[in-house]
């Protein structure tokens, strides 16, 4: 009888490793195939703008676009310090009026 059950606790850990390692493995594909889609769309809409505006004008629109969202990421930063962190810590780095 304990042997019995000594093997289903192994089959049935067995089965649940399988079923761990396909869900993993289901996440992997699905993740893989939707950074597929959107490395797709891109390069579809970059040869969109290059037909467009040329070469120059891509390069000049991607400073452009990385200079917004430099500004942006940096000024999230600094609503994140203002509502998380103590007053007194943030005082250091940012004039609070």
């Amino acid at each position: 009888m304990s042997t019995e059950r000594v093997t289903s606790d192994i089959q049935h850990e067995k089965l649940n490793a399988n079923v761990g390692i396909s869900f993993i493995s289901e996440t992997i594909i699905n993740d893989d195939l939707l950074s597929e889609t959107i490395r797709a769309g891109l390069f579809l809409a970059s040869d969109q703008v290059l037909s467009n505006s040329g070469p120059a004008g891509s390069l000049i629109s991607y400073v452009i676009i990385s200079i917004m969202v430099y500004f942006v990421m940096t000024n999230l930063e600094t609503l994140l310090l203002i509502s998380y962190v103590d007053q007194s810590r943030v005082k250091k780095f940012i004039i609070l009026e």
